[in-house]
């Protein structure tokens, strides 16, 4: 398991990959984010819910 060097760290870490996953989703539409797909469990909605 990776250490950070202080609260402050992990807290910026946390946030960086927040916003990686989040933008992922810039690209679907709004009238697709609640289509499923077969390769995924959730839709986009439910994901970022």
């Amino acid at each position: 398991m990776q250490g950070y060097e202080n609260k402050q760290a992990l807290i910026n870490e946390i946030r960086k990959r927040a916003n990686l996953f989040i933008s992922e989703f810039d690209s679907v539409n709004s009238a697709d984010k609640d289509v499923s797909v077969e390769e995924v469990d959730r839709t986009p909605a439910q994901m970022i819910v």
